[in-house]
Protein backbone atom coordinates (compact mmCIF):
# COMPACT_ATOMS: atom_id res chain seq x y z
CA UNK A 1 0.00 0.00 0.00
CA UNK A 2 1.34 3.62 -1.07
CA UNK A 3 2.26 5.82 1.58
CA UNK A 4 -1.01 7.95 1.00
CA UNK A 5 -2.86 5.43 0.84
CA UNK A 6 -1.82 4.39 4.48
CA UNK A 7 -2.38 7.27 5.93
CA UNK A 8 -5.68 7.77 4.15
CA UNK A 9 -6.69 4.48 5.62
CA UNK A 10 -5.32 6.01 9.53
CA UNK A 11 -7.25 9.06 8.83
CA UNK A 12 -10.23 7.64 7.56
CA UNK A 13 -10.32 4.50 11.46
CA UNK A 14 -9.74 7.44 13.91
CA UNK A 15 -13.31 7.87 14.33
CA UNK A 16 -15.73 7.97 17.11
CA UNK A 17 -17.45 4.35 17.08
CA UNK A 18 -14.63 2.46 16.95
CA UNK A 19 -13.64 -1.41 18.54
CA UNK A 20 -11.29 -2.04 21.29
CA UNK A 21 -8.82 -3.75 18.84
CA UNK A 22 -8.68 -0.69 17.12
CA UNK A 23 -6.16 1.59 19.09
CA UNK A 24 -3.49 -1.43 18.30
CA UNK A 25 -4.35 -1.19 14.49
CA UNK A 26 -3.34 2.81 15.05
CA UNK A 27 -0.28 1.76 16.20
CA UNK A 28 0.72 -0.65 13.60
CA UNK A 29 -0.12 1.38 11.02
CA UNK A 30 1.76 4.02 12.16
CA UNK A 31 5.24 1.88 12.18
CA UNK A 32 4.02 0.95 8.81
CA UNK A 33 4.16 4.78 7.82
CA UNK A 34 7.42 5.22 9.33
CA UNK A 35 8.93 2.64 7.73
CA UNK A 36 6.92 3.61 4.24
CA UNK A 37 8.07 7.65 5.26
CA UNK A 38 11.85 6.64 5.40
CA UNK A 39 11.75 5.47 1.72
CA UNK A 40 9.83 8.56 0.41
CA UNK A 41 11.89 10.58 -1.75
CA UNK A 42 12.55 13.83 0.05
CA UNK A 43 11.29 12.85 3.80
CA UNK A 44 12.69 15.49 5.88
CA UNK A 45 13.09 16.62 9.34
CA UNK A 46 9.88 18.27 9.39
CA UNK A 47 7.65 15.05 7.85
CA UNK A 48 9.18 13.01 10.86
CA UNK A 49 8.30 15.64 13.29
CA UNK A 50 4.91 15.41 11.98
CA UNK A 51 4.63 11.76 12.52
CA UNK A 52 5.86 11.77 16.00
CA UNK A 53 3.29 14.91 16.79
CA UNK A 54 0.82 12.64 15.02
CA UNK A 55 2.13 9.60 16.87
CA UNK A 56 1.55 11.64 20.68
CA UNK A 57 -1.93 12.77 19.40
CA UNK A 58 -2.91 9.08 18.84
CA UNK A 59 -1.41 7.99 22.18
CA UNK A 60 -3.26 10.40 23.71
CA UNK A 61 -6.50 9.33 22.65
CA UNK A 62 -5.84 6.37 23.72
CA UNK A 63 -5.34 6.82 26.78
CA UNK A 64 -8.62 9.00 26.72
CA UNK A 65 -9.97 5.75 25.40
CA UNK A 66 -8.86 3.52 27.70
CA UNK A 67 -9.61 6.01 30.74
CA UNK A 68 -13.39 5.68 29.52
CA UNK A 69 -13.75 9.62 28.54
CA UNK A 70 -17.03 9.91 27.55
CA UNK A 71 -16.11 11.94 24.19
CA UNK A 72 -12.56 11.31 23.38
CA UNK A 73 -11.40 14.05 21.35
CA UNK A 74 -10.30 12.29 17.90
CA UNK A 75 -9.71 15.36 15.67
CA UNK A 76 -5.80 16.24 17.14
CA UNK A 77 -5.30 12.97 16.02
CA UNK A 78 -6.78 12.80 12.69
CA UNK A 79 -5.55 16.80 12.33
CA UNK A 80 -1.77 15.54 12.54
CA UNK A 81 -2.20 12.38 10.26
CA UNK A 82 -4.24 14.71 7.50
CA UNK A 83 -0.84 17.00 7.83
CA UNK A 84 1.49 14.51 6.91
CA UNK A 85 -0.84 13.45 3.98
CA UNK A 86 -1.02 16.96 3.08
CA UNK A 87 2.96 17.59 2.92
CA UNK A 88 3.61 14.31 1.30
CA UNK A 89 1.00 15.11 -1.61
CA UNK A 90 2.20 18.18 -1.91
CA UNK A 91 6.01 17.31 -2.23
CA UNK A 92 4.85 15.01 -4.96
CA UNK A 93 3.04 17.00 -6.68
CA UNK A 94 5.71 19.57 -7.14
CA UNK A 95 8.27 16.73 -8.36
CA UNK A 96 6.17 15.45 -11.08
CA UNK A 97 6.81 17.25 -14.40
CA UNK A 98 4.14 20.17 -15.90
CA UNK A 99 2.27 18.80 -18.69
CA UNK A 100 1.60 22.44 -20.03
CA UNK A 101 4.50 24.31 -21.40
CA UNK A 102 6.40 27.06 -20.12
CA UNK A 103 3.92 29.76 -19.43
CA UNK A 104 0.91 27.99 -20.14
CA UNK A 105 -1.35 27.69 -17.33
CA UNK A 106 -3.73 24.68 -16.53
Amino acid sequence: MDLLEQLGALHHALHQHITFADPEAWRAALDGIAVALEAEPGTDRFDRETLTVARQKIDALIAELEGGVAEPDFKPARTWVAALGAAVHRRREAARPSDSAPGQTH
